[in-house]
């Protein structure tokens, strides 16, 4: 008869340090969640065995981490070694390029280039392209405007002057867009019990 299995029992507190310890990510695949009830794929976490208990694996801390669902599931009883290198592999998400505080203020200064976020545009000799225009009180002339970029706008599939159009819209939008992105920056450090996050975009 097989030795029965001996399992620690755990405190949901205990749970929710260690998620918080392997900083909400997948120890296989890398992937991100910023809750301890949910992680990626909107599935519960799974403290992981490396060595799986079934193949003599202890319960202990040195043999635990952080596992997605898949994961886990796909791991199963295999030898953690063999996994491991198997997930960096072919489900290894790297680290995405993230909005930092230096991209906010430069996307407000570039609002506070016009007044009340007024932008236009003008075409260029070629007829292909168009100069988009901060307008502001010092320069309300479209001849003195600043031109601070420019964009195709012939009629094509890559959709002219609609695009154009797109990127005035978007800019008058902007303040609204970044007090956006500082409050969801706040919730997502207030889930992971970062104070010190929560001040820095406050």
């Amino acid at each position: 008869m097989p030795e029965k299995i001996v399992r620690i029992s755990r405190p949901m507190s205990w749970r929710h340090d260690f998620i918080r310890s392997h900083e909400y990510r997948c120890h296989y695949c890398n992937r991100l969640a910023g809750s301890v009830e949910v992680g990626p794929d909107g599935k519960p976490w799974h403290v992981e065995h490396m060595n799986a208990l079934a193949a003599g694996g202890e319960d202990a801390e040195g043999n635990l981490t952080l596992a997605c669902e898949r994961c886990n599931s796909l791991k199963h009883t295999l030898p953690y070694e063999n996994f491991r290198r198997y997930a960096r592999e072919l489900l290894w998400v790297g680290e995405p390029s993230r909005l930092t505080v230096a991209d906010l203020e430069s996307l407000e200064a570039a609002f506070l280039r016009t007044d009340d976020g007024r932008w236009m545009f003008r075409a260029t000799d070629d007829n292909y392209t168009v100069d988009l225009l901060a307008v502001g009180s010092e320069n309300p002339c479209l001849d003195q405007a600043e031109a601070v970029g420019q964009f195709h706008a012939s009629n094509s599939r890559r959709g002219g002057l609609n695009n154009v159009d797109f990127i005035i819209e978007a800019h008058r939008l902007m303040p609204k867009l970044i007090a956006e992105i500082h409050l969801l920056h706040a919730e997502l450090a207030l889930l992971r019990g970062d104070s010190q996050a929560i001040s820095s975009v406050a």
